[in-house]
């Protein structure tokens, strides 16, 4: 096992002196601290490729993937635009679509059937009638998502790069 100190220092040093032409280092497909280079650097931080917009043809439409640490439903709203978000339930954190696609009206969570909007926005949160609950402020986390010629790309980062490059 790498020391995570000395992993950036170790994954640079094996990129730098790697022979021309041949597959990487052994490191870079096991080790624990290079994973987590990778996520920290990269999948963290950048547009992912997420999937094509002819999957998600029609308003409830969706699809999940894995970014990293992050489970993501991207779904096609009824104004007709892709959103992200990430899919766990704001109420205790039970993932609320364990499908890899199909379409929903609404995502629903399992554990108290929260009930979501394919925009994301909480439509229905079962025993929580106070006054003082506020729905706006509890809907899905939203993650960036933007289609470009038919590709969906998804970020995760509180401030991705700008994507019109």
């Amino acid at each position: 096992m790498i020391a995570a100190a000395s992993s950036a220092d170790l994954m640079l040093h094996q990129l730098a002196h790697r022979k021309q032409g041949h597959a990487l280092p052994g490191d870079f497909y096991r080790e624990e601290a290079f994973y987590q280079l990778d996520l920290d650097h990269l999948f963290h931080r950048e547009w992912i490729f997420a999937g094509h917009d002819c999957e998600i043809p029609k308003a409830g439409d969706y699809f999940t993937l894995q970014v990293g640490q992050y489970p993501l439903i991207v779904a096609r709203a009824a104004d007709g635009r892709i959103h992200a978000h990430h899919n766990t339930c704001r109420h205790r954190g039970f993932k609320v679509c364990d499908a890899a696609h199909g379409s929903a009206k609404r995502f629903v969570c399992p554990y108290h059937q929260w009930s979501y909007d394919p925009d994301g926005r909480l439509i229905r949160a079962r025993a929580m009638d106070q006054a003082d609950f506020d729905a706006a402020e509890y809907g899905l986390k939203p993650a960036h998502a933007e289609s470009a010629g038919g590709y969906i790309f998804v970020s995760v980062a509180p401030n991705p790069p700008d994507f019109s490059a």
